[in-house]
């Protein structure tokens, strides 16, 4: 397979492409911006783009003058057609692993790498997104069954027996940890994503957690982790666990009480 370079002005889109992709165009032009023009176009002989159209607007976006193209000159013109609708269709088919999801993102996030602008500004709950949600405790799902894990295996995983490091008093039916009012002068906010790469003192600014739940899960499953980033800050708010309103009621309480239980402790 041979790459070329063509110039933007060289080659022109299908007319009749069926893939509607403006909205991924800021994401696929960030990507280039941060990590380079990584995965050329397919291209025919007249320059006309079999595969790559969102690429090629990217590229007309941060504008670049030229882009590598590979020309697939071994294809008759119904092989094209055909390869146009697959290459397109068989991304489709794909699943996300929301644990290993999860993982990657929180990895890259305590080295201060940020997917900002990269398409992962979504909540793995958020229906709108056409995103399978794994049944879990968390977010049990139509088929899911709640099945607690037993001590031993949470401790296998890494993960810690909350109660056993903090057990706050609690209030009401469900023993939820209480907030007691505090006061503080109004300052700046910043988000716990950045908190890791923080350049200006943190300690002018609060920190906040308006943020997609997966930012920020990993506080609730090691807090003992993160309280040096957070102690930098002059106060931090409570985090926002998702409370919507057609969630189960149980999740409800659940969040809830994550909620309290982290500002508590």
């Amino acid at each position: 397979m041979r790459v070329v370079e063509k110039k933007l002005s060289a080659l022109r889109p299908y007319r009749y492409n069926p893939r509607k992709n403006d909205q991924a165009v800021p994401a696929v032009a960030e990507s280039i911006r941060l990590f380079g023009f990584r995965v050329p176009l397919v291209i025919g002989k007249s320059g006309e783009i079999v595969c790559g159209h969102t690429r090629f607007k990217a590229a007309k976006e941060l504008g670049l003058a030229s882009v590598p193209c590979v020309i697939a000159d071994d294809l008759t013109p119904e092989q094209i057609r055909a390869f146009r609708l697959a290459d397109n269709r068989v991304a489709e088919l794909a699943e996300w692993d929301f644990d290993l999801l999860s993982g990657e993102m929180e990895g890259l996030a305590d080295m201060g790498v940020s997917l900002d602008g990269l398409g992962f500004d979504f909540s793995f709950d958020d229906p709108g997104l056409g995103i399978e949600v794994p049944a879990s405790n968390d977010n049990p799902g139509d088929s899911g069954e709640l099945t607690p894990k037993p001590p031993e295996e949470i401790k296998s995983e890494g993960r810690l027996l909350h109660l056993e490091i903090f057990n706050p008093a609690g209030a009401g039916a469900y023993g939820i940890p209480e907030i007691l009012p505090e006061e503080w002068e109004p300052l700046p906010l910043a988000p716990f994503s950045d908190a890791a790469s923080f350049k200006d003192n943190p300690a002018s600014f609060g920190l906040h957690f308006f943020l997609d739940d997966y930012r920020f899960e990993r506080v609730w499953n090691n807090p003992r982790q993160y309280l040096p980033q957070i102690e930098k800050f002059a106060f931090a708010l409570s985090p926002d666990f998702s409370l919507y309103l057609d969630t189960p009621k149980a999740v409800q309480i659940w969040n809830h009480y994550r909620k309290h239980w982290c500002a508590a402790y």
